[in-house]
């Protein structure tokens, strides 16, 4: 019988590991609006999201309130830091900036509010007239 030589191309160099790549990262999960308040004696609405969250580089102007039954006024989210509640709740302070188009209460929020996930760094696509309270 005839052995046959292993062209030197693919011969492995003996002791030498081939380097192996890090398998990629999965995504980040977005992050979903589980309830959303309006409490309009304290002039705050608070959201609660699916997971923990962090809000270091949250942006208060990115989120609206309308307040058409209330008080019939417009309002942003106040600048500064909101207050955390629990892990996965933040309470958001409200500034008035305008009448209210609507005879509802609706939120409105970018995805530019800096809200983000712990866990991956998820984040908040925001909302769109979304009817207060929610669910």
């Amino acid at each position: 019988m005839l052995l046959r030589q292993i062209p030197l191309i693919y011969r492995r160099r003996a002791g030498v590991a081939k380097p192996r790549k890090a398998p990629p990262a999965p995504p980040p999960v977005a992050l979903t609006l589980v309830s959303a308040a309006y409490d309009q004696d304290a002039g705050t609405v608070t959201l609660a999201f699916d997971r923990a969250i962090d809000a270091a580089g949250f942006q208060g102007a990115q989120i609206a309130l309308a307040d058409g039954v209330f008080s019939g006024g417009t309002y942003e989210g106040a600048v500064g830091a909101p207050t955390i509640v629990n892990p996965t709740t933040i309470s958001i302070a409200l500034e008035e900036i305008g009448p209210a188009p609507l005879p509802s209460v609706t939120l409105s929020a970018t995805a530019l509010t800096g809200i983000v996930a712990v866990d991956d760094g998820g984040t908040w696509a925001g909302a769109t007239n979304l009817v207060l309270p929610f669910p």
